[in-house]
């Protein structure tokens, strides 16, 4: 479903493409960048201690009962302390209901984090420049965003629970061994000491492996992703086969950098299961030998062994938390890159006056040149458009026709030279509200998945019903939304696969009418209409020239045949500007193009 969000206050910058990724290398505490993206989240933070407090009073509940477990045990030899059974009962079940409950508690903690960071980086990829989707794939940008947000989730919901109980249950159970025996308890502290750090160095050679099973991960899911996209013309080329051998090998890369995480986490249970056997097989050692000499009772060493289990528990979960917070954190130091990273500028400009100027003043480019670092775009541009005119963009493939209306868009900030409304330069006013007053309907009409109401106030969220309904009929698809189930409320399929070429541009082009915009830049706007859609389209252009300023680009010049001015672009520059008569006369590329067109 669409869900229109009208921010006007997102930080962008296009003078600078990003570079494609998340990567950013500091060297810091391993959970800085964890505890950086819950500091601005107060319902997290808040939810995050209550289920600490929570955490600790069901560890201290479960660490009372070997206390009692003595108690019971040496008074065997007098019967059956039913009073003290109890007593055990009731803590163990206490402590198991605050447990989940601050389990829960976590739990809630984790999901509002996920669901502001997901607000936030949504927000702040969306309002990067162009240049920046051009760089990166969609896949891997999905990929690594859905990725990140999942160890964050878990982290919250699994292992910091245990790391907050594990500390607590650590540091009162060696209190407690400390008090019963301190010999037993200083070889215990020996032996975990040891296991802490060889599980330390361990899981410090997770970060780098783990960092590069995601980026792999990103290129499969980009690569997939758009293969399933372009599905048909894959099987039309019977493509199949080589679409799946590339696949193979990117699974092979992720298998073996997945081998690499695996190398390193296989090491870790061993170890541990290897020296808790030792731990409990000596305590069993030394304390029956304690016990045999009358140094300890067998209620005391039955505490112990107990009270060891428990702080086994949290050791043998150390490879899995260590793991998880090392994900977590690489994960949270990747979405606080996107947070931080600047996008667009769209600060506060002057906006009052912008309206006037587009619509009574001249939109010109002096001197443009925009270079995509590649020998392609466009060059030293010299092009006035005055209000109320239609002007006609024609050339060859790879001219440079898209370029110009990318920049007349500001989506990529010139190399060179001036984009002017009247003597005001165009970066003198705010992103959004210049884009707000140009509407553009790109020659690959993509539609977004939703209902067709929600895509065609998509840029016009207050439009009516009979504002819709009268865009639709000036692109005559009043029929087609009628025959829908649920007419306008229908859904759209993915990518608009329910619709024809020709449906999409007509429903593309209705939505940019519903804008009620100054200025109107068409590409390629009639490539998949029939003739009689082309002239319908055809005269809906010629009325809105009337009243706005229209750039329109086309191969086919039968659809700009009524144009005022035709403006003729080879190779990134213009070489012909003038009437169609004029053209025809003084400019061979034109003069060509109406000859092969047959339209003379």
């Amino acid at each position: 479903m669409i869900e229109i969000h009208r921010n006007d206050s997102v930080d962008e910058t296009p003078a600078e493409a990003p570079t494609p990724g998340f990567h950013v290398t500091v060297n810091k505490p391993k959970t800085r960048h964890l505890k950086q993206l819950i500091k601005t989240n107060g319902q997290s933070r808040t939810l995050l201690r209550f289920g600490a407090v929570v955490l600790v009073l069901s560890v201290l509940l479960s660490l009372i009962s070997p206390l009692l477990i003595r108690r019971l045990v040496d008074q065997f030899r007098h019967g059956v302390d039913w009073r003290l059974l109890i007593a055990i009962g009731a803590l163990m079940i206490g402590s198991t209901a605050l447990a989940a409950w601050g389990n829960y508690l976590f739990s809630a903690a984790g999901l509002a984090i996920v669901q502001e960071t997901q607000n936030q980086t949504l927000a702040k990829i969306l309002a990067k420049p162009v240049a920046f989707f051009d760089q990166t794939p969609s896949g891997q940008l999905t990929s690594r965003l859905t990725n990140n947000l999942d160890q964050i989730k878990n982290y919250y919901t699994a292992g910091y629970p245990s790391l907050i109980s594990g500390i607590v249950t650590i540091i009162g159970a060696v209190g407690m061994l400390v008090y019963m025996n301190g010999i037993l308890t200083l070889l215990l502290v020996g032996a975990l000491l040891i296991m802490y750090g060889l599980l330390s160095g361990l899981a410090n050679q997770l970060g780098a492996p783990m960092d590069a099973f995601l980026d792999e991960a990103g290129h499969y899911t980009a690569g997939i992703t758009e293969a399933f996209a372009n599905i048909r013309l894959i099987k039309a080329n019977t493509a199949e086969h080589q679409i799946t051998a590339a696949s193979q090998d990117q699974t092979a890369a992720m298998r073996r950098e997945g081998l690499r995480v695996a190398k390193v986490m296989s090491r870790m249970q061993p170890i541990m299961s290897t020296i808790l056997l030792l731990i409990l097989g000596g305590t069993l050692a030394v304390g029956g030998y304690f016990v045999s000499t009358n140094r300890m009772t067998n209620g005391t060493l039955i505490s112990f062994l107990v009270l060891v289990i428990q702080v086994a528990n949290p050791m043998l979960n150390f490879s899995s938390y260590s793991a998880s917070q090392k994900e977590a954190d690489s994960a949270a130091k990747n979405l606080l890159a996107q947070l931080a990273a600047a996008g667009e500028d769209d600060s506060p400009k002057e906006t009052k006056l912008l309206t006037t100027q587009l619509q009574h003043q001249p939109l010109a480019l002096h001197q443009v040149s925009l270079d995509y670092g590649n020998g392609h775009g466009v060059h030293d541009l010299d092009l006035t458009l005055i209000p109320n005119q239609l002007y006609a963009l024609v050339g060859p493939s790879g001219a440079g026709k898209s370029t110009l209306m990318a920049v007349l868009e500001r989506f990529y900030t010139p190399t060179s030279g001036t984009l002017q409304v009247g003597d005001t330069p165009a970066a003198c006013f705010a992103l959004t509200a210049w884009r707000q007053h140009l509407a553009y309907v790109p020659q690959t009409s993509e539609v977004l998945s939703g209902t067709y109401r929600a895509y065609l106030q998509l840029a016009a969220p207050q439009a009516s019903d009979a504002d819709l309904n009268q865009a639709l009929a000036a692109v005559q698809l009043t029929d087609f939304i009628a025959s829908l189930p649920a007419g306008l409320d229908s859904q759209i399929a993915e990518a608009g696969t329910n619709m024809s070429g020709g449906q999409k541009q007509r429903l593309t082009i209705a939505q940019a009418l519903l804008k009620k915009a100054d200025i109107y830049l068409f590409d390629e706007i009639t490539a998949n209409l029939d003739a009689d859609s082309e002239a319908i389209i055809r005269d809906l252009i010629r009325q809105l020239a009337a009243t706005h300023t229209v750039l329109a680009a086309a191969h086919r010049l039968s659809s700009i045949r009524d144009a005022d001015q035709v403006i003729v672009l080879e190779n990134g520059r213009i070489t012909g500007q003038g009437t169609p008569a004029e053209l025809l006369t003084r400019n061979t590329t034109y003069a060509r193009f109406v000859q092969e067109q047959s339209l003379t």
